[in-house]
């Protein structure tokens, strides 16, 4: 005989009874990285906070992140009331001020005229600006439980939209690179949530030909990358910034243990580039034939899954620190950031490899 669970009810907490003060409180407990990984899951990204309080002319944004699967800067302003037209064009101000291409507005309630605005302008401006509306709540189990946070998605970019027109492109003949890569990573996606490969979270899917799974540390990253005119599917370890020569090679010294675990591997330091890459191929396949996407999408996987075991704990930052200072060239990780920005952007950088279909999808 089956035993029954004692279910109880949730209930909602005001939260001003946990923040009492919007700038003092809430922006600080957000911007602490367990809170920073809670609202990554939410939107698709990998945050990663850059600062608090970032000065725009006379005034100042709450937060600026960096969506290590993108590059892209993402500013967040948050509230811990309604929404209002003030913050609306505080909103529009930081973003031109800090060239931000990801903008995420929290609050405590969004009103219709302002979920409509940030709908309005993911219709309206460029695909690679893209706006998120979220409402914080706070839930209770029962009388005496714990409280815990929960982000509520209001408004956001419609990927599924795009998906939905890249479908119809593919079965009226039109199909483009563009579109096919959307279905191919949303096809991935779908897999993903249906049978998990833990720990890979996928981020949204995009119209390019690599994505994104996050290994723990910025300047890392486990990219699968497809390419039809090399026919090639293949899924690395991704090091950029300035230490990537650095990193490659402690990783290389630990080659045989790694490669127990993930079979031979490619190493690819990429001379005359900044980053370089670990890599195994899948040769002689094609991306774009739908009828290979299953196997394509296991073997990616099945790959990325044992290369998040053989590199996290190798890359964590108390395993893997930062060069000695005598081997630093004086650039800081900031200024990184920010030379990656002023380039043509990290993706046109990560595909600065011999792959020249790769150049032309992400520059």
């Amino acid at each position: 005989m089956s035993v029954l669970l004692e279910l109880s009810r949730l209930q909602s907490v005001d939260v001003r009874s946990c923040w009492k003060h919007e700038a003092l409180d809430f922006t600080p407990w957000l911007a602490e990285a367990e809170n920073m990984t809670l609202l990554s899951e939410t939107v698709g990204m990998d945050l990663e906070l850059v600062g608090t309080e970032q000065s725009v002319g006379g005034f100042n944004a709450d937060i600026l992140c960096r969506d290590n699967a993108s590059g892209e800067f993402v500013l967040i302003e948050n509230q811990l009331e309604g929404t209002d037209h003030s913050h609306l064009g505080q909103l529009l101000t930081y973003t031109a001020g800090l060239q931000a291409r990801r903008i995420i507005w929290v609050a405590r309630r969004f009103r219709e005229e302002h979920r409509a605005a940030l709908d309005w302008l993911n219709e309206n401006t460029i695909p690679e600006v893209r706006f998120y509306g979220l409402e914080i709540q706070l839930w209770r189990i029962g009388d005496n439980g714990p409280v815990a946070p929960k982000f509520n998605v209001i408004c956001q970019p419609n990927t599924f939209s795009k998906a939905v027109t890249a479908k119809k492109e593919a079965e009226n003949g039109g199909k483009t690179d563009a579109s096919y890569r959307l279905l191919y990573w949303t096809a991935m996606f779908d897999r993903l949530k249906e049978n998990p490969f833990p720990p890979l979270k996928l981020t949204a899917p995009q119209d390019r030909n690599w994505a994104y799974f996050s290994v723990g540390r910025s300047n890392f990253g486990i990219n699968p990358v497809i390419s039809h005119e090399k026919k090639i599917v293949r899924v690395e370890l991704y090091i950029s910034g300035v230490h990537a020569k650095y990193y490659f090679h402690e990783l290389q010294k630990q080659q045989a243990e790694i490669e127990q675990v993930t079979g031979p591997l490619q190493w690819e330091e990429l001379p005359g580039k900044r980053d370089c890459r670990i890599a195994i191929y899948l040769q002689d396949t094609n991306p774009l034939d739908e009828t290979l996407w299953t196997e394509q999408h296991e073997w990616i996987l099945k790959n990325a899954q044992k290369f998040d075991m053989a590199f996290r704990s190798r890359i964590d930052s108390k395993v893997l620190p930062a060069p000695p200072a005598s081997l630093q060239n004086g650039t800081s990780e900031m200024a990184d950031i920010a030379e990656m920005e002023q380039d043509a952007d990290q993706d046109a950088d990560q595909d600065a490899d011999q792959d020249a279909d790769q150049d032309a999808d992400q520059g």
